[in-house]
């Protein structure tokens, strides 16, 4: 969408539109997490294709990763890690929104 469909939309000035950027909502807290979601919706996404990619490059080779993958997340050891990793990327994600939200 243009820079002059959403001042017609929205009735935004156009001075309150920079140079390609667009704004979903008038509250800016509302139109980051709406970037946050649209970025993230990207990113999972390619991160689908990419392990559809994997899995039927290593198919072709003969290697069962369905298996793989079930014997793996069954082992504790591993959970372990898994689960401080999983700590530390939502610190940085949420730090983030509160970042945004500062603004």
């Amino acid at each position: 969408m243009s820079a002059n469909a959403v001042v017609e939309q929205t009735g935004a000035q156009e001075s309150q539109l920079p140079e390609g950027r667009y704004r979903a909502f008038d509250d800016p807290i509302q139109d980051t997490l709406f970037k946050l979601i649209l970025s993230l919706g990207a990113e999972v996404w390619v991160l689908k294709d990419r392990l559809a990619l994997l899995e039927e490059a290593l198919s072709n080779r003969g290697t069962d990763v369905s298996e793989l993958i079930e014997e793996l997340s069954q082992n504790p050891d591993r959970m372990a890690g898994v689960r401080a990793e999983r700590a530390t990327f939502l610190g940085r994600f949420l730090r983030g929104i509160e970042l945004a939200a500062d603004r």
